[in-house]
């Protein structure tokens, strides 16, 4: 055997080692980055219990998937339109705080997937907030607006964690009134500063 077949072979073994090499290190070994979970899904059992924090850890090569999970505190706004006691058209947008229940990651999988937010928040904030408004003048919602916010975090509370949703925060941040109860407004405080000025 010549040396240029020998060189040659070598290098067919060595670059045979390292791809076998690689490709059982990327089905043997799976990396949870910083404010991410995992949780895996076996072929044969299904999802497994574990959950697995940040690190590398080992998995049944070519059996088990990695679900990852960002479980750090995400922004979710939505806008709702109501109808107040007083038939006023009023716009709400709310921003809310959430993220997932750490250790409930596998029962949030199986029932919502890792889109569970997309599923579970809008339907909620659109029933809390038409059950939350329905007694509800539109000026009580200018001037309750705090209140207001904080009883309808307690109601998502509530309600998020029978999904495994845990709920940081709930804010009011915008609210727009129809154009007819604005100029109402505008001509009520008209009246009152010129009533001031006498």
């Amino acid at each position: 055997m010549s040396g240029s077949s020998q060189s040659l072979q070598r290098l067919a073994t060595l670059t045979f080692v390292s791809a076998s090499s690689y490709i059982l290190y990327r089905q043997c070994l799976f990396t949870v980055d910083a404010g991410h979970r995992v949780i895996l899904f076996n072929k044969f059992k299904g999802i497994e219990p574990n959950i697995y924090a940040e690190g590398i850890h080992f998995k049944t090569p070519f059996i088990t998937k990695v679900i990852d999970f960002d479980v750090r505190t995400q922004v979710f706004t939505q806008k709702h339109e109501i109808v107040s006691t007083d038939q006023v058209e009023v716009d709400i947008k709310y921003r809310i705080l959430y993220r997932p229940n750490v250790d409930k990651l596998p029962q949030l999988y199986m029932a919502l997937g890792t889109q569970y937010a997309q599923m579970v928040i809008p339907a909620l904030v659109t029933e809390i907030s038409s059950e939350m408004v329905l007694g509800l003048e539109a000026r009580s919602l200018l001037v309750d607006r705090k209140d207001i916010g904080k009883k309808f975090q307690e109601k998502l509370t509530q309600r998020a964690e029978t999904f495994h949703i845990v709920i940081d925060d709930l804010a009011i941040v915008d609210l727009v009134f129809d154009d007819e109860y604005v100029k109402k407004l505008e001509d009520r405080q008209a009246l009152v500063a010129k009533h001031l000025k006498k």
